[in-house]
This record gives structure tokens, sequence and C-alpha cells, in this order.
């Protein structure tokens, strides 16, 4: 720790890098923490829906095509936004990863929305 005219620096041991007024450098995140903060993301739209809409109306007549079905658009949104996640390798803030997994979603569903309305 260096101090200097008002300040203090911080030297970091592994990289050399230095913080300012005293802020130790934060840990990064894995890629496998990240990745699943940015899935959970993509879930929060759909499980704050089933909270919305009861749980027990929405499975109650519920086939096991469509429950296939469900999973396998569940497992593609979590792709999807595990590719996003992976492609924004720089981003480490958890908030943010949290966003971007939502942004899928959204994306997700307004794609979903307007090739229905092609039809």
């Amino acid at each position: 720790m260096l101090k200097t005219a008002g300040a203090t620096v911080l030297l970091h041991h592994r990289g050399g890098g230095c913080k300012i007024n005293g802020n130790a450098p934060k840990e990064e995140l894995s890629l496998r923490k990240r990745l699943f903060i940015g899935c959970l993301g993509a879930l929060a739209p759909i499980l704050v829906n089933l909270y919305v809409v009861d749980l027990q109306t929405a499975l109650h007549n519920l086939l096991r095509l469509e429950a296939t079905s469900y999973a396998v658009r569940l497992a593609a949104l979590c792709a999807s936004a595990c590719i996003v996640i992976y492609l924004n390798g720089d981003e480490s803030r958890p908030a943010k990863l949290f966003q971007l997994g939502i942004m899928v979603a959204g994306h997700a569903d307004e794609h979903v929305e307007r090739r229905g309305y092609r039809q």
C-alpha cells in the first residue's frame, strides 16, 4: 500500500493493477457463475408468470408432449442466454449479467410473437 497526496493506492499482487482511494480489486466471477446468473435472468420472466398465473391452473391438464415442449423451450432459452453471456465476456457485474439474461428472454418472446402474427 502506498500513501500519496491524499489518496491511498493499493497494488494488486496478481496483475499489477491498482485501485485508488482504498478500494480493493474485485474478484472476477468464474464462467460457470456468470452463465448461471444469465440463465436465472432468462428464466425469471417465466418464473414470475408461473407465480402470477396459479401453478395449479397452468399444470392441471398438462400433457406429456406439452411438458416436453416446455422443457425444450426452457433449455433453448438457457442455451441462448449462455451464448449471449459468453460473447459478453468482459462483463462481470451480476446485475448486468441478469439483465442480459432477461434481454434474451424478451427478444425470444418478441420473435415468437411476430412469427405467430404472420401466419
